[in-house]
This record gives structure tokens, sequence and C-alpha cells, in this order.
């Protein structure tokens, strides 16, 4: 084997490795996201928040404050998040899977809703 065929190989081998390590990193918000959901709907019910207030209510609440993760430090990337859950619909084929959407805006940006498809 040359080292041109080595080279050809060890780049076969990187690719691929990173494929699987983007399909992982998708599974892993994927899930990250859908725990939040239904985090959400479970700690804060039908009540309207906004992303300034849940990172409040975090401090608080040692589960919603897991399902952050990284972002409970900052109502910036709490509101992004939010956004991102919202544009895209979280489902496991179950039909009680919540779904988030900002129901107006204030001062600080959203107002979000947590809500039940079933």
């Amino acid at each position: 084997m040359t080292v041109n065929d080595r080279s050809i190989d060890l780049a076969a081998k990187i690719e691929r490795l990173e494929r699987e390590l983007a399909t992982l990193k998708a599974e892993l918000q994927s899930d990250a996201d859908a725990r939040l959901l239904h985090v959400l709907a479970a700690h804060v019910g039908d009540f309207c928040f906004s992303a300034k207030e849940l990172v409040a209510h975090a401090r608080l609440d040692a589960e919603l404050r897991a399902a952050l993760g990284p972002c409970v430090l900052s109502p910036r990337r709490v509101g992004k998040w939010l956004a991102r859950l919202a544009a895209r619909s979280i489902s496991n084929g179950r039909t009680t899977d919540p779904s988030l959407r900002c129901v107006a805006n204030d001062e600080s940006g959203c107002v979000w809703r947590v809500t039940n498809s079933g």
C-alpha cells in the first residue's frame, strides 16, 4: 500500500467518522429538545413565560435546570433554543407530545406557552 493509498483510506475513514459524529450530535440534540419540552410541560403547565422567567425558575428547580443544561445562565440562549423548538415539530409518535409557541411579545422578547398536542 502506497502513501497515497493510505492517505485516501485515512480521508475516507475521517469522512465516515465525521458523518457518524454529526448523526450522534443530532440525535443528542433531539433528545435534549424532547426532554426540555416534557420538563416544561410538567413544570410550567399552562402558564405563559419568558426566557428570563424560565431561567429564574430554573435556579429553584433542579430538573428544569438540568434540562436547560449550559443554557441555564443565559436568557438569550434559552430564548434562541425555545425559538428553534417552536419552529420545528418534535414528535416521538405520541399524540400527547407537548409543543411550544410564542403567544405574544413583550419588552424582553417572546412570551412562550407549552401545549399538549393530544
